[in-house]
């Protein structure tokens, strides 16, 4: 099976490999994502759980690439034909059923340097002469309430002990400190504890240390990478990996943007997304001049931008150069980048969309910044082309059991507690005909007390919205555009599969109660659930079934539609 591969970069000093007792910094992220895809999410062949961890050097202390890249495959570029070859089953990404693997990587050479003050210093008079093209005056005063407001408030939504945060400084390197006196020089034993401070401090010093390093320091910059561009490389010519998403957070997404977007068009064409989360691209550009060309992004198919407002190191990315923090979000979101047709040599757009979360609300360890913490996002840049032909069919197939229903079964009870037949339906109308009053640009709270809509003609009611709905999405653009539901902003692809999700697990319902489950569509059932993967979040998940109860383990065997209502919280 052809793999789509995440590829996950962080900031350098948080890219903390696995190592005896110590998670690695992105097997947080992999869990969420595996309560997203499920089994279609592979594991590490050569681990019990977890990323690919791919380290620009191995052993780590030495300066052997080679060696740390072979992971991915040997790169041979004999007679002109590139290519990545394969030497044994140890390169595999994931187990031959998975669909999905997820590779994380690891810069071996920062903190052996330690802190670079000199760096720190020019990038800090260049930042503060530069910041009031950043934001106006009220903007940073409102910034830092904010700021300080999400330090003092970190709400803890889940009971459960949280996956380890992906926001950790490492603690697998040993650093050498350079001090003003030649000849001082103390390298701390390796058996001593990692110095320097921990905590929020530790991670506001950490991402100073990142950024002004990367900005001030060209040698590590370009090995970094160069590092980075060659496992692209190396995972684009891989003949079992079909795409690339690659996923950046924090600083990673500034090393994300500029290998991207000078790698040559042929690869780029093996990148199907670009997934930014708490990205400080827009600082980098109006403070430290950083500039807007995007080069070769501009046929990038897909860039999604997660931000939350309380985070200080967060941008938005879709207004364009010159608008400033604090300033009303423009009519014309052009974006920050531009490209150049190589024809005419016209500048033109990058399409970027910015996904406003909060993360202060719903991550349960902020790590101490918790508004920088990313979640599982990453799933919304997935593959999401099926979904159109598949929320087609869910919508047919809700009409026709709709349809189906004799007025004596409208009172009949159903599997949804407390609902009859009737109540299901007036639901399933009210879901649809909201899904069109969304993409007119209606903010809408989560429906509760609903009035009936079905009158004495329950078919023709949900024809109508149905009709109305399948409509909104066909529009030019729909599927591209954000969408904001109650819980945020959520691409248009993504909120169709919300509505196929919806449909189904009522049609399921419905045919249940009214003896129909003949009629409901087993492949159809297999491709809904692999949507809800992908969508139902375990913060979704509660006894009361608030959407969603705790998922019913169902056999491997059993037909699509019952797996799909046991992955809900129903009971087959």
């Amino acid at each position: 099976m052809a793999l789509t591969c995440l590829v996950t970069i962080h900031g350098i000093g948080f890219q903390q490999p696995p190592r005896e007792g110590v998670a690695g910094y992105a097997d947080g992220l992999h869990e969420h994502l595996r309560d997203g895809l499920g089994a279609s999410l592979g594991d590490d062949p050569n681990r019990d759980r977890g990323p690919v961890y791919v380290q620009s050097t191995w052993p780590p202390e030495t300066q052997r690439s080679e060696a740390g890249m072979e992971r991915l495959g040997t790169l041979n570029t004999a007679g002109g034909r590139w290519r990545t070859e394969l030497s044994g089953d140890w390169q595999r990404l994931a187990a031959a059923d998975s669909g999905v693997a997820h590779v994380a990587l690891v810069y071996s050479h920062l903190e052996e340097e330690g802190p670079d003050h000199a760096a720190l210093a020019d990038v800090s008079v260049l930042g503060l002469s530069s910041i009031t093209h950043y934001a106006t005056l009220g903007g940073l005063v409102r910034m830092a309430v904010r700021d300080l407001g999400a330090l003092l408030h970190h709400h803890h939504p889940d009971p459960e002990p949280p996956a380890p945060t992906s926001l950790r400084v490492r603690t697998d390197v040993t650093p050498v400190r350079h001090n003003l006196v030649p000849g001082i020089l103390h390298r701390p034993k390796p058996e001593d504890p990692p110095p320097g401070p921990t905590g929020l401090l530790g991670m506001l010093r950490q991402i100073e240390d990142d950024v002004a390093a990367y900005v001030a320091r060209n040698e590590l910059r370009e090995r970094l990478r160069a590092f980075v561009r060659e496992a692209l490389t190396r995972l684009l010519l891989r003949e079992d990996v079909a795409r690339v998403v690659v996923n950046g957070h924090s600083n990673g997404t500034v090393v994300a943007f500029d290998v991207l977007s000078q790698l040559p068009p042929p690869l780029l064409d093996g990148v199907s997304a670009l997934v930014t989360a708490g990205s400080p691209l827009r600082k980098y550009v109006e403070l430290l001049g950083w500039g807007t060309d995007a080069a070769n992004l501009r046929s990038l198919p897909e860039w999604l931008n997660f931000w939350d407002e309380r985070d200080p190191v967060a941008d938005p990315l879709e207004p364009p150069v010159g608008w400033r923090r604090g300033q009303a979000r423009p009519d014309a979101l052009t974006g920050l980048f531009t490209g150049h047709d190589p024809l005419s040599g016209e500048p033109v757009a990058v399409p970027v969309r910015d996904i406003r979360v909060d993360n202060v609300e719903n991550v349960a360890d902020g790590g101490g910044l918790p508004a920088h913490v990313r979640r599982g996002e990453t799933l919304m840049a997935l593959p999401t082309e099926t979904i159109p032909a598949t929320h087609a069919r869910a919508v047919q197939q809700a009409g026709e059991l709709i349809a189906g229903v004799r007025p004596d079964q409208l009172g009949a009870p159903t599997p949804c507690a407390q609902w009859t037949v009737r109540d299901v339906i007036n639901h399933v109308v009210a879901v649809t005909h909201g899904f069109s009053r969304v993409a007119a640009g209606e903010k809408l709270d989560r429906q509760r007390d609903v009035p009936d809509l079905l009158g004495d003609d329950p078919a023709g009611a949900y024809t109508r919205a149905a009709a109305e709905t399948s409509a909104a999405f066909a529009a030019p653009g729909a599927l591209e555009r954000s969408w904001t539901l109650f819980f945020g902003d959520v691409p248009g692809a993504v909120v169709q599969g919300i509505h196929a999700v919806d449909l189904s697990a009522h049609a399921w319902d419905i045919a249940r109660a009214t003896g129909q489950m003949d009629r409901l569509d087993p492949d159809l059932g297999v491709a809904v659930l692999e949507i809800a993967r992908g969508i139902v979040r375990p913060d979704f998940r509660n006894e009361a079934g608030d959407p969603f109860r705790p998922e019913v383990a169902v056999a491997g065997d059993a037909p699509g539609f019952d797996r799909l209502a046991g992955y809900l919280g129903r009971q087959p």
